[in-house]
Parts: C-alpha cells; sequence; structure tokens
C-alpha cells in the first residue's frame, strides 16, 4: 500500500482518482497537543495489508504554525489553512475525527457541525471514523450529533484506527 501524505503546505497535492482520500481531522491546539496526526500516518505506513491501493492523507497540522496570525478572512496564510481544510474534508472518501481527552477542541466540533449538515442536505457517501474518549469534555454532544448521523462514537484512537482499517480495506 502507497501512503501519500499532504498538508497544506506540500508541494504536490495531486492525487490519483482512484486513491483513497482520507482526512485527519480533529484536535491540533495550535500544535500544543500530542500530534497523533503523524502518529496514525505512520501505522498506516508500516500496516500492509494490501498493497494495491493507494492511500492519500490530509493532514492540516503543519510543522509550523504562526499562531499569531490574524484569525481574519484577510490574512491570506489563515484563509488558505481554512479553506484547505474545508476542501479537502469534503473531498475525502473518509474523514477521522479524533478529539482529544484533555482538550476543548472547538474547530474540530465546528467540523463535526459541518459534517452533519452536509449529512442532512444530501446523501452522504462519504465514511466517518468518530473517536472521542469518555474524558473528553462535551462527549454527549459529539455522541448526540453522530447518532443522528448514525455514525458510530468510538472511545479509543487505537479502536478507531482499527476501523479506520477496516474502511480502507473495503473502500473500492
Amino acid at each position: 500500500m502507497e501512503i501519500k501524505v499532504i498538508k497544506p503546505v506540500s508541494v504536490n497535492q495531486k492525487t490519483t482518482e482512484n486513491s483513497i482520500k482520507i482526512f485527519l481531522a480533529g484536535t491540533i491546539d495550535n500544535n500544543h497537543s500530542f500530534d497523533w496526526q503523524t502518529e496514525l500516518e505512520e501505522e498506516l505506513k508500516v500496516w500492509d495489508e494490501n498493497p494495491n491501493k493507494e492511500v492519500v492523507v490530509f493532514n492540516p497540522r503543519r510543522d509550523f504554525w504562526n499562531s499569531s496570525l490574524k484569525q481574519s478572512i484577510h490574512e491570506p496564510e489563515f484563509n488558505h489553512q481554512v479553506n484547505w481544510e474545508l476542501d479537502n474534508i469534503l473531498g475525502s472518501d473518509i474523514v477521522f475525527l479524533y478529539f482529544l481527552e484533555n482538550s476543548i477542541s472547538p474547530i474540530s466540533l465546528l467540523e463535526l457541525g459541518m459534517l452533519y449538515g452536509i449529512a442532512i442536505e444530501k446523501e452522504v457517501k462519504k465514511k466517518f471514523v468518530v473517536v472521542a474518549p469518555d474524558k473528553f469534555w462535551r462527549k454527549g454532544n459529539v455522541e448526540i450529533v453522530c447518532d443522528r448521523m448514525n455514525i458510530p462514537v468510538y472511545s479509543s484512537y487505537e479502536e478507531g484506527v482499527s476501523v479506520l482499517k477496516k474502511l480502507i480495506m473495503d473502500t473500492r
């Protein structure tokens, strides 16, 4: 299996039509939280169940993020980041959404709400893996929104990754 990782600053952001596209949504906290995205990328790279599939992972976490940027539509770098995330959430086959237990994750909650809006607006062909540990401060909200979309919520990262791997195997 070939794993291609694309970040907002990647030079080559081209994907093939046959690739399985996964967006890693979830806790980043201005790069102050555990970098679970890179851990997941590495886990997928060493997992070699089906070498005939190309998997493209969209990772919104930048190696460097200028947290002093004004969060404004008129700030080009900030605007690019947010639009890159929205475009790739919408364009992915699978969204892996992970809420870290000691985080507040307001943007991730916003992303979950956006996905809910998309789901009720039209038939969704997208697959979701949502992980919210029991200690996540808004797990109840996450469970209720996901229940309305008929999406299970997993309590552990390991369980979510196991489900993600199954979805990869079953896609295309």
